[in-house]
């Protein structure tokens, strides 16, 4: 049985090493860092040539202030507050993901810098393993997306942008603990005429969490903490920018990350749910990017060459112990995931009012798998994408946004493990066209837009070929997904003070890509199995409604909710139920600064009813609540402490997979800089 491995403490010497800077800034330093810090301008992906105002309209923006109040650590909590994004608990693999207007993580991809991120085979990733450390603004596109993001964003689109230092000597990071494990985070950036730098590392550990009082046990998982819910993640990064002239810009961003977790046991009540002992020992990251603009004349060119590889070793125990594997559902298995891709976006004059961009993209995507005594399987995958945008302003106060884009994806190779021995698995092609068209009229005080988009995503790796430990069967045949959306939506300030959107949005989905439970049932040493299978279930449809606002009302006082309605249903199969986005959410928050340096905040979430299998069981609403509060100390260093879960609710996000209970935290922030900034 091989020895699990736990990441290196590499951390905590490269922290240590870090933590030598800190001298160099005065203790008269210069206050906290402004809320407007800088982000990597070649990680954005925006339409051009429009108002503020009107380019707001079409995505929405968590800024990295409104994540240092919530205390918000990883990706998925980042996200929670977006109107219209649900985050999810992938429990039998311990995986944080969202539903976007019901669209989920494969659908909607995540970008760093501009760059996907995700797992090849899955066609996805786990969103708590990346850290909000080091992060400068979040920005979320719905349905309507850029199609100079690339293939498969069939819901929209989230792109996450670095932070990069705006003055010549920048010292950062965080430091704390909660009752459930301890957090550390340091960044050291300095920024000159023609170039920049920024050092980082990062380490995030939980022990486990409590249940809720209210959490009675279940054989496989007793009252009071939770089994095997453990986890460490720890990432450095470097970048390194020259901007040679003022225009151009080129960026090496170079990052490894490494992890390990637990999975938590099946704690629900379903007889034909089998308890999984999987623990993580390597959950690894290593990236590379090159990021580039350069002026051409009048145009511009954007180019993006990257590296990803994903890691991971996952070992299935025979029970509890987590010693043995001597069953036949016991095993050691081992991912290989790398990806070479790169785009290059060329941005034209603006001519006549026009401001066109055409995308071009490719990547190259492999898995190989195996596990411990049997052959490796492999998959690949070619998939090209490319794309044309014209951002048109029409005159007075009108703007139109209209673009297309063509993918196509070739699988180049299939051998999977079929009964022990490896077996060509059927490959092919498929092709997709995208189309989309937005306007948006000035009315004053906010920006009117209607929009229609035909998106599409091509079936993932593990959609076509995954057998999920024994536990699916493969689909080699998926069409590619194709979603119809048009939506109306207003953002604007309809006072002073006072920030609002509305949006009410329709989405018909063809050839939906779905896991279809217990199609098939297996016996395993006297123990029966449903199975399930991922399965193309004809037309479903996504309709509802946005609403969200936020008003100052004094100042030190500011008061904000959203709430969201959407409908899914499967129109050829509707017996066949939408899984894991609910039908309504609501969220809220209050924020009170009594007196200058000294911040109080109130917030709560909560989901309804939503199914947990697509046979019908459902899930419990529920509300949860949180207080905060965070005082300076001195310029630029803040202390923040708060509880999560404030009336200890228990609550799912997983059918069975319970979420933790009363959470304290506390911690200390700081920022300084030196110099003024460039």
């Amino acid at each position: 049985m091989p020895v699990p491995r736990r990441p290196s403490r590499a951390p905590a010497l490269v922290l240590a090493a870090l933590a030598g800077a800190a001298p160099l800034v005065p203790a008269a330093a210069h206050a906290l860092l402004a809320d407007t810090s800088r982000v990597l301008p070649l990680g954005a992906i925006e339409v051009t040539a429009l108002r503020p105002r009107a380019a707001a309209a079409l995505e929405e923006q968590v800024a990295a202030p409104a994540l240092r109040r919530a205390d918000r650590l990883d990706y998925p909590q980042a996200l929670a507050g977006v109107p219209g994004l649900t985050i999810t608990n992938g429990g039998g693999r311990n995986e944080g993901g969202l539903y976007l207007r019901g669209f989920d993580l494969r659908q909607v991809p995540l970008f760093v810098d501009g760059v996907p991120v995700y797992v090849p085979y899955d066609g996805t990733v786990d969103l708590r393993r990346f850290t909000t450390f080091g992060v400068g603004r979040i920005t979320v596109a719905k349905g309507f997306s850029s199609l100079l993001y690339g293939p498969n964003a069939l819901g929209g689109a989230i792109n996450v942008r670095s932070r990069r230092p705006a003055a010549p000597l920048e010292v950062s990071g965080a430091l704390g603990v909660r009752d459930d494990g301890a957090y550390e985070d340091l960044a050291v950036g300095a920024r000159r005429a023609a170039w920049y730098a920024q050092a980082s590392a990062s380490l995030l550990v939980e022990r486990g969490f409590r249940l809720p009082a209210g959490f009675d046990g279940v054989p496989a998982q007793p009252a009071g903490d939770r089994v095997n819910a453990t986890r460490e993640d720890w990432r450095a990064g470097l970048t390194l920018g020259l901007t040679p002239g003022g225009t151009d810009e080129y960026a090496l961003v170079l990052g490894t990350q490494q992890g390990a977790k637990g999975n938590p046991p099946y704690a629900g009540t379903r007889p034909t749910e089998r308890v999984r002992y999987w623990r993580w020992p390597q959950w690894d990251k290593e990236s590379a990017y090159l990021l580039t603009r350069t002026a051409l004349g009048g145009s511009t060119l954007q180019g993006r060459l990257y590296h990803d590889r994903f890691e991971n070793t996952l070992c299935a125990y025979d029970d509890a112990t987590y010693t043995t594997q001597d069953r036949r559902s016991s095993f050691t298995s081992y991912y290989d995931d790398p990806t070479y891709g790169g785009s290059l976006e060329w941005s034209l004059p603006v001519v006549a009012g026009h401001a066109v961009r055409a995308a071009a993209h490719g990547k190259h995507d492999l898995h190989r798998e195996h596990d411990a005594g049997t052959p490796e399987s492999r998959v690949e995958d070619l998939t090209l994408f490319g794309s044309l945008e014209d951002t048109w302003r029409l005159g007075g106060p009108f703007t139109a946004v209209a673009g297309a884009g063509y993918a196509h994806r070739r699988s180049l190779a299939v051998d999977k493990v079929v009964d022990g021995e490896l077996a060509d698995l059927p490959t092919g092609s498929d092709a997709a066209w995208n189309a989309q068209l937005a306007l948006l009229w000035d009315v004053g005080r906010g920006t009117l837009r209607g929009s229609v988009a035909r998106r599409t995503r091509f079936a993932t790796m593990k959609d076509r070929y995954s057998y999920k430990a024994g536990s699916a069967l493969p689909n080699p045949a998926l069409d590619p997904e194709a979603a119809l959306h048009v939506e109306l939506a207003w953002a604007g300030t309809p006072r002073a003070g006072i920030e609002a959107r509305v949006a009410v949005f329709h989405s018909r989905i063809a050839d939906l890509i779905e896991s279809v439970d217990e199609v098939a049932f297996a016996v395993e040493e006297g123990d029966t199995t449903w199975l399930s299978q991922t399965r193309n279930l004809g037309d479903a449809r996504s309709a509802g409604v946005e609403i969200a606002g936020e008003a100052r009302l004094r100042r030190g006082l500011a008061l904000g909710a959203a709430y969201t309605y959407a409908e899914r249903e499967n129109l050829d199969h509707p017996e066949v139920r939408q899984t894991g986005a609910p039908r309504s959410s609501v969220t809220a928050h209050l924020d009170l600064a009594p007196r200058p340096g000294l911040e109080l905040q109130a917030l709560a979430h909560g989901y309804g009813e939503r199914y947990a299998t697509s046979t019908g069981l459902t899930l419990a609403p529920f509300l949860v609540c949180e207080l905060r509060g965070a005082v300076a100390v001195a310029p630029g260093v803040t202390v923040e402490g708060g509880v999560a879960n404030l009336l200890d609710a228990r609550y799912e996000l997983d059918e069975g997979f319970p979420e933790p209970g009363r959470t304290w935290f506390a911690g200390v922030r700081f920022a300084l800089s030196r110099g003024p900034a460039q």
